[in-house]
């Protein structure tokens, strides 16, 4: 499976068609429907704004490695570092 596929599977689980999910992302439909088509790749400020606003893994949507669902376990334990050192 190649990253447009990963695309579409996203946006289809989150109830979009391509209009209103590229609107959503700050980009344009014909830009959107290149990326879900693999005749571009997606800049990596979609890929990101994609996995933090639906909870995506990057490692999943960019590589297709792992479960698409970001590992909300790791950022939590990085969150709990990073008050601990500011505590310290």
């Amino acid at each position: 499976m190649e990253i447009q596929d990963r695309l579409k599977i996203v946006r289809k689980k989150q109830g979009f068609n391509q209009i209103p999910f590229a609107e959503l992302l700050g980009v344009s439909q014909s830009a959107y429907a290149n990326y879900e088509r693999g005749a571009t790749d997606p800049p990596i400020s979609v890929a990101r704004k994609i996995c933090e606003d639906f909870s995506i893994s990057a490692d999943w949507l960019l590589l297709g490695h792992g479960s698409m669902e970001a590992d909300k376990l790791g950022s939590i334990v990085e969150e709990a570092v990073t008050e601990m050192r500011e505590f310290i």
